[in-house]
């Protein structure tokens, strides 16, 4: 019989990052202290700043790991669609945009404390352009390989690979930031949210391509 496996325990470490992503995305940065990320984490102060020593650490740290996220979304879902020798299908774009989607959710607050962030410390917006222009990047080639495949109409200035790509991903992230606006009282559940985010991307790449390819990416949404 084969024994069920067990989740890895989470360190002490990801308590306090896991603490300091719900409650920068809910309070926002500046509105969150240490004391109340000891808190939430379960962890004295003093335990954290041994770990942490500074909030701008703790950013850092969730940076380190929002950006290991988007590489492996690169390296594996995007490099097996984009290497592969068919046409890119309906299933395999929602997922990938689906998954990029549940990483922005997680980390939403690194759109709408830009800030908060900048004031915090300069390098973190800095950097954080550099992780996005990558994963803009990954959503260019995602664009390319439809249009190899037929699947996307021939586009032109302004609609280029690199331009649809760019809306796209700032759609993205201006569903998170609003929905953050709507759900200001109670916390949207992640799953409504990529749905709703999905719905909105398929208005908005609706025109680029074929009406049979559109129908079934919205059902393949409509799975999730």
């Amino acid at each position: 019989m084969k024994m069920a496996s067990v989740p890895p325990e989470r360190t002490t470490r990801d308590r306090i990052v896991d603490a300091s992503i719900a409650l920068f995305n809910s309070e926002g940065v500046d509105g969150t202290s240490v004391v109340a990320i000891g808190e939430r984490a379960g962890v004295a102060t003093g335990n954290l700043t041994y770990y942490f020593p500074r909030k701008r650490d703790i950013v850092f740290e969730i940076l380190d790991r929002f950006e290991t996220s988007i590489d492996e979304l690169q390296s594996g879902l995007l490099a097996d669609i984009v290497t592969g020798t068919k046409s890119v299908t309906p299933a395999e774009t929602v997922t990938l945009l689906a998954c990029i989607t549940r990483v922005i959710w997680r980390n939403r607050f690194f759109f709408s404390s830009t800030m908060a962030l900048h004031r915090l410390d300069k390098a973190i917006p800095a950097r954080f352009t550099k992780i996005e222009a990558r994963a803009r990047n990954g959503i260019s080639q995602l664009i390319q390989k439809t249009l190899d495949g037929g699947v996307l109409t021939p586009l032109r200035y302004p609609n280029t690979v690199q331009h649809l790509a760019e809306n796209i991903w700032y759609l993205l992230w201006g569903c998170m930031f609003f929905q953050r606006i709507r759900a200001a009282s109670a916390e949207a559940l992640e799953a409504d949210v990529v749905h709703s985010t999905l719905m909105h991307l398929a208005a908005l790449i609706e025109p680029h391509i074929a009406r049979e390819f559109s129908i079934a990416v919205c059902d393949e949404i409509n799975k999730l």
